[in-house]
C-alpha cells in the first residue's frame, strides 16, 4: 500500500457540533485521517467515519500527550498535521501546507494560530504544527502536550529546515464563554500541578501555570505560581535557559505575578534575565512599556524596536502591532503627530479590530483633522471592514456621535 504524504492527527471527545465544519475547512488538505477518540457519547465517531477517518478508541488517562501518541502510533503519513476540532485551517494555509511538503530539506513548519478573543480581537501565535513522521517524535507533558524537543533534534540530525508559513488556522477554543464550565481550570489545574511533584523544575510546567492563572485572572494563582517559578528559575543552567523557546513569554509571566504595580522591580529584574534568553518579542515590549511608565523614553524606543525585529516571536502581535502602539504613544507624547499616525496606520494594517488602534486612529484623525476627518476615518473604516461597535462608541467617546 502506498504511503499517504500527509496524517491529520486529531483527538476528540464530544466535538459533533464542530465536526462538520471542521471537516469542511481541512478539504484537500490531507491523505490520511487519524482520529484518537476519548470516549465520545455523541456522533462524534459516526462523522469521523464518514469523513473517511482512520479512528482508534483511547481510553482517557488524563494526559493530552498519551492521546496524541496514540494517533502517532496509527499515521502511515511521510508528515504529520495535528489539528483541533475547533480550528479552521484558511485556503491560504492549506496550500501553503501542501507546497511545503514537496520540499526535501523542509523537515516541519509552524502557522500562525489566530486565537478569537471577546470584542471581535484576536491573537496571533507561530505554532509548530507540522513535522516529518519519525519514530523519535513524540509528545511530552500530560497538558498542554510540546511536540517541539524531538522536532528540533530531528531538524539538527537530518540538516533540514523549519519552515514558517504565514496562512492562518482559526482558534475558536479560547473564547471564554466557548469553554464549557470552570471545571475544565481545575482539570488544568490538577494535572499540571501533578507534572510538578514528578519534577519540580520543570519550567514548562511553570510557564503553563502563569498562563492558565493569567486566563482566568486568578491573582493567588497568579502570585504563587510566579514565586515558584522564580525559584526553578534560579536553579536552570544558562545553557538550558538560552534554549527554551518560551523563555522570554515565562520572564514576564513572573514578572506579571512576582512585581505587580512596582515599575522598577520588573526593570530591574528584566534587565538581569532579558540577555539569558532567546531574544524574544514580549520581553522587549514589556520592558519598553516599563521603561515608557518610569519616563524613559529613548530606553523604550529602543525597546519597542528590538520587539519589531524578532523575526520568530510565539505571539505575532508582540512584534508587530503592540511595539507599534507603543512608538505611537511615544511620538504622541512628543507631539509629533505625523509620526504618531503613520504608526497607527501600520498598527491598524496588522489589526483593524485591536481597541487601542481603532481608539488612536480616530482620537489621531479628528486632532489633525477635526471632526470631519473622524467621520471619513470611521467610513472608510466601516467600508474595509464592516461595521464596528467600537469604532461607534469611540466616536461618542470623541463627542462626534
Amino acid at each position: 500500500m502506498e504511503q499517504p504524504r500527509l496524517s491529520l492527527c486529531m483527538i476528540v471527545r464530544d466535538e459533533a457540533a464542530m465536526l462538520p465544519a471542521f471537516f469542511e475547512s481541512v478539504e484537500g488538505l490531507w491523505d490520511e485521517l487519524v482520529v484518537v477518540d476519548t470516549g465520545s457519547e455523541d456522533e462524534t465517531v459516526a462523522l469521523c467515519e464518514a469523513a473517511g477517518a482512520v479512528v482508534t478508541h483511547f481510553a482517557w488517562v488524563d494526559d493530552f500527550s498519551a492521546a496524541r501518541n496514540a494517533g502517532l502510533e496509527v499515521a502511515r503519513g511521510e508528515w504529520i498535521l495535528f489539528l483541533d476540532a475547533d480550528e479552521r485551517p484558511s485556503p491560504e494555509v492549506r496550500q501553503q501546507i501542501r507546497d511545503v511538503i514537496q520540499h526535501r530539506d523542509a523537515g516541519a513548519a509552524t502557522v500562525v494560530m489566530r486565537n478569537e478573543l471577546p470584542h471581535g480581537n484576536h491573537r496571533d501565535a507561530s505554532l509548530l504544527r507540522l513535522f516529518r513522521s519519525h519514530s523519535t517524535i513524540r509528545f511530552s507533558y500530560p497538558i498542554h502536550e510540546d511536540i517541539s524537543r524531538p522536532v528540533l533534534q530531528r531538524l539538527t540530525a537530518t540538516g533540514q529546515t523549519m519552515r514558517h508559513l504565514e496562512g492562518v488556522v482559526r482558534h475558536l477554543g479560547y473564547v471564554r464563554q466557548t469553554m464549557v464550565d470552570r471545571d475544565k481550570k481545575l482539570r488544568d489545574l490538577r494535572m499540571l500541578e501533578r507534572c510538578l511533584v514528578s519534577d519540580p523544575d520543570d519550567l514548562y510546567v511553570h510557564f503553563k501555570l502563569l498562563e492558565l492563572a493569567r486566563f482566568w485572572d486568578d491573582g493567588p494563582l497568579l502570585r504563587r505560581s510566579a514565586g515558584t517559578a522564580l525559584e526553578s528559575l534560579r536553579r536552570t543552567s544558562a545553557i538550558k535557559l538560552r534554549g527554551l523557546h518560551y523563555g522570554g513569554d515565562l520572564i514576564v509571566s513572573i514578572v506579571q505575578g512576582h512585581f505587580p504595580g512596582d515599575l522598577p522591580s520588573q526593570l530591574e529584574f528584566l534587565d538581569r534575565w532579558t540577555g539569558a534568553v532567546h531574544p524574544s518579542a514580549i520581553l522587549f515590549y514589556w520592558r519598553g512599556q516599563v521603561r515608557e511608565q518610569l519616563a524613559d523614553r529613548d530606553g523604550a524606543e529602543s525597546d519597542f524596536r528590538s520587539a519589531m525585529e524578532v523575526k520568530d516571536a510565539r505571539d505575532v502581535q508582540m512584534s508587530t502591532v503592540r511595539p507599534r502602539m507603543g512608538l505611537c504613544r511615544l511620538a504622541m507624547a512628543q507631539g509629533d503627530l505625523e509620526a504618531a499616525v503613520a504608526h497607527a496606520n501600520h498598527a491598524l494594517d496588522g489589526n483593524p479590530k485591536d481597541p487601542e488602534v481603532i481608539t488612536a486612529s480616530l482620537a489621531l484623525s479628528q486632532i489633525m483633522g477635526g471632526d470631519a476627518a473622524a467621520r471619513d476615518l470611521a467610513r472608510d473604516y466601516e467600508k474595509l471592514y464592516g461595521p464596528s461597535d467600537l469604532v461607534d462608541r469611540t466616536l461618542k467617546g470623541l463627542g462626534i456621535l
